[in-house]
């Protein structure tokens, strides 16, 4: 189950390097018993299986072959020929496949959701026209804002080779920290910057936050309106349930059949399987595994088609959005640990820029009413905050009664189990819409279960269907390694290559064993997390506290508990501590800069890019440039000393302005030799967004 979540560690999505053929030959070409992901494979098996491995085979024989005469070759047709016309021994001709034409094929998506999403727009980017989704969604408002995501942000992630990394981050709630507590509010962890001496804004982090829907309607839009003239828009079919699909009745084809519950049918050169845990598709291939077919209780009778090849964790989690506001959880989140249950809160939406924003418009409005001085001194935040407990559930029946129970039942038991704990727990969670509040036992599936079918499917000489299976239909994993969208995404790019590149028997297989090697592994570690946090063992471990030296860590903690420092002091928090680690002198002092380039030349070019990148409104190179060099970026101006802001505001760059405002603390009372202001640039430029933004900075309303 996809629910947005980080173990707070960069966990970096490389792009694929390697043209798919490429990788197929590499393998093909290994000792007969090595392993590329999967144990087992064998060279024998590799070189019947890829383009790459195919051309490598004909190469190996045609080279067997070099120095024989055109004489010897001729004798030796001869003898086949002869020995085919012999009754019984003719031979079967492979149906040989090219690759799929961009034009005319085919494509069906079943699923809108991330991995569905993600295929159509990379597809539709690799020049592919013909492709359509189908989704059992009524529209695309039907669903509730459900969790929230937790993205990577880098410029080589799959939001960057999908052309949305920008548009994401434009939408990310900031989370800047997350601090870990027991349930007295005592701490025991911090991941952040807000104690380091590192040059890096509080703001350059490797995550984004975004609602589930929101990241949804951002694909949606992508998939319908491309912004390059040369694509062409994705069909999406709303409204329709795969109800069954098999090899197609056309002769001679190698097409799939399909066939929806409102009677609507259609024959696709590829289907694609992108329709969740819970996938028809997965399940329908995954009964020919050997794991299902020798399974017992299948051969009683008693089998749940709608669970193969799926595990329940032995976890029951239950969910909640709440509007509501602590300085616990102003622009960051907390865990909260006892070794059975964990708590995780993160932003959902707002932030404090859209509070000065909100509040300054409110100020306008108040101007000469009556209490007017009153109203003016009145902050609104207006803040939404995910929060997710879990706890160990190990009956699997109770886990299912318990997701069907209603969000009265369920906050009511999270406030039973959470009754003692920590402000500002029962009072987020009392604030929680009922509306939003659901839950579910955990479960994940093993991504071999796939290869599995194929090889079944091999083994009775069936070959291989155009039909693949992604996204959480194949690697459906816990949310405690905060992979599972990320993984999802991951996907699409991936099987547009292959697809692209090799026929379309090599790319379904090609694509499975790649897609499985590389999800099997977080598959494992997100099975791993699940069993670690909910046991006694989390809280025996070494503690983490990012900006302080690592052996004093274990003494500071000490320190902050006898002197009663904990959750309970709200905004005045972050000070004790600070407070503490000077006294102690235990803060990291020094900053790696091996790999920083700071020479003065290189800094002022730099700053030069900075300046040009701001002017022109690319804020994805300001964020780049800000993760290692944010001061370059605070600092720099023109030869009429104008910031980054003042050019920003300028050109009306709304996004832009935001970024420098509350990422990189580029100030927005500096004055160019002028003595023009941030605010005075934006009214200049005349965007409405921009002045708003300039104008709440201006009232000084920061908290």
């Amino acid at each position: 189950m996809p629910l947005g979540e980080n173990s707070l560690k960069h966990n970096e999505l490389t792009p694929v390097s390697e043209e798919p053929e490429q990788r197929l030959v590499k393998e093909s070409v290994g000792s007969t018993g090595g392993s590329d992901g999967m144990k087992g494979r064998s060279s024998k098996e590799d070189t019947t299986t890829g383009a790459g491995s195919r051309s490598m085979s004909l190469t190996i024989e045609g080279n067997s072959e070099s120095g024989k005469s055109s004489k010897d070759k001729k004798m030796r047709e001869d003898h086949r020929q002869q020995n085919s016309e012999l009754p019984g021994n003719k031979r079967k001709k492979k149906n040989k496949q090219s690759r799929l034409s961009l034009q005319d094929s085919h494509i069906g998506i079943i699923g809108c959701g991330m991995g569905g999403l993600s295929a159509a727009i990379s597809l539709q980017q690799q020049g592919f026209t013909n492709i359509t989704l189908w989704e059992r969604d009524a529209s695309r408002h039907e669903r509730k804002d459900g969790y929230g995501l937790t993205l990577t942000y880098h410029p080589a992630s799959v939001l960057a080779q999908l052309g949305l990394l920008e548009e994401v981050a434009n939408h990310d709630s900031p989370s800047r920290a997350h601090y870990i507590f027991a349930p007295d509010g005592s701490i025991r962890g911090y991941f952040g910057n807000a104690f380091s001496a590192s040059s890096r804004g509080k703001g350059q982090r490797g995550n984004l936050r975004v609602p589930r829907q929101v990241m949804r309607q951002i694909m949606l839009d992508k998939a319908l309106y491309p912004t390059d003239p040369t694509q062409k828009p994705i069909s999406i079919q709303w409204g329709k349930r795969l109800i069954s699909f098999h090899k197609s009745s056309i002769p001679e084809s190698n097409k799939v059949d399909l066939e929806f519950e409102c009677g609507t049918k259609c024959t696709v050169d590829l289907l694609v399987g992108a329709d969740g845990v819970r996938s028809m598709v997965a399940q329908k291939l995954l009964s020919h595994s050997p794991t299902f077919k020798n399974n017992p209780i299948k051969a009683a009778g008693l089998n749940r088609p709608a669970s193969i090849g799926l595990r329940y964790l032995g976890i029951m989690i239950v969910l909640g959005i709440a509007d509501f506001f602590h300085p616990l959880l102003d622009e960051q989140g907390f865990y909260t640990l006892d070794g059975n249950h964990r708590l995780f809160t993160m932003p959902f939406a707002g932030s404090r820029l859209d509070d000065e924003i909100l509040n300054a418009e409110q100020n306008k409005k108040c101007v000469g009413t009556k209490g007017s001085d009153q109203t003016r001194n009145t902050r609104i935040h207006r803040r939404k905050v995910m929060w997710q407990l879990s706890y160990r559930l190990e009956n699997e029946a109770e886990a299912k009664r318990w997701s069907q129970a209603g969000p009265v039942a369920l906050r009511d038991e999270v406030l039973r189990r959470c009754q003692s704990w920590h402000e500002p727990v029962c009072d987020m969670i009392q604030a929680t819409p009922l509306e939003t509040v659901w839950g579910t036992g955990l479960m994940d599936r093993d991504p071999n279960t796939i290869l599995q079918y194929m090889n079944v499917e091999k083994n009775q000489g069936r070959g291989t269907l155009p039909i693949v299976v992604l996204g959480d239909a194949v690697h459906a994993m816990s949310p405690f390694k905060g992979q599972g969208a990320n993984q999802a995404l991951a996907d699409g790019p991936l099987l547009a290559s292959w697809l692209r590149r090799s026929s379309i028997d090599a790319a379904v297989r090609g694509f499975t064993r790649e897609m499985v090697a590389r999800t099997a592994v977080k598959v494992a570690a997100s099975r791993k997390a699940a069993l670690h946090l909910h046991s006694p063992a989390i809280l025996s471990g070494e503690a983490e506290f990012a900006g302080i030296q690592e052996d004093s860590i274990p003494q500071l903690l000490a320190v902050l508990q006898e002197r009663r420092i904990g959750a309970h002091l709200g905004r005045s928090f972050d000070d004790g501590i600070r407070t503490v680690i000077k006294e102690l002198s235990i803060g990291l002092t020094s900053v790696k800069k091996n790999e920083l380039d700071l020479s003065p030349s290189a800094s002022n070019q730099r700053k030069e890019h900075a300046l040009l990148y701001a002017a022109s409104g690319h804020t994805l190179d300001l964020r780049n440039m800000s993760i290692k060099y944010a001061n370059d970026v605070r600092d720099a101006v023109d030869e009429r000393k104008r910031s980054c802001l003042h050019l920003a505001s300028l050109g009306g760059h709304y996004h832009t302005c935001r970024f420098l405002l509350s990422e990189t603390y580029v100030s927005h009372t500096c004055v160019d030799q002028d003595s023009i202001t941030p605010l005075d640039a934006a009214i200049v430029g005349g965007d409405a967004k921009t002045i708003s933004l300039l104008t709440a900075k201006a009232q000084n309303m920061v908290w």
